[in-house]
């Protein structure tokens, strides 16, 4: 079975619009999170607004998007999409040199990251600046050593 690569679809109509919008708006829905984080809602609502935001609702508008945009639409973003960051990643394979730089980085993030977390005492001067260093650490630092009384 061959495959026909060129599209006849022509992205027109309010269906492709109201699609291309609730595609959009499900993508964006996750950068609401800090503004109901500093908003002055109870704890309680800004924990569901904010669960909402990034697992819920993304989903749901992409159901929706699909169910506007159809097939041949979905298929037409989805191609224009593709094509578009077939444009910025480099194309080729990479040199050998390049490959075991990236494989550098990649362990020494896991390692750093393992170290932090495990044994922190190892790396000097890391509990004067931790804060500096690792805000997430700080974090979990103080969650685990707070007293309740």
């Amino acid at each position: 079975m061959q495959v026909n690569k060129t599209s006849t679809y022509s992205p027109t109509g309010w269906r492709f619009r109201l699609g291309v919008t609730f595609f959009a708006l499900g993508w964006i829905c996750p950068l609401f999170v800090p503004l109901i984080t500093s908003s002055s809602l109870s704890t309680e609502t800004k924990t569901l607004l904010s669960g909402l935001l990034i697992v819920g609702v993304p989903e749901i508008f992409s159901v929706i998007s699909i169910i506007f945009l159809g097939k041949d639409g979905f298929n037409y973003i989805k191609e224009r999409i593709f094509t578009f960051f077939k444009r910025i990643v480099p194309q080729g394979e990479v040199s050998r040199i390049r490959y075991r730089i990236g494989l550098f980085m990649l362990f020494c993030h896991v390692i750093y990251a393992n170290l932090i977390f495990y044994s922190p005492h190892l790396i000097k001067g890391y509990d004067a600046n931790s804060m500096v260093m690792n805000m997430k650490n700080m974090s979990i630092k103080m969650i685990f050593h707070m007293k309740i009384i």
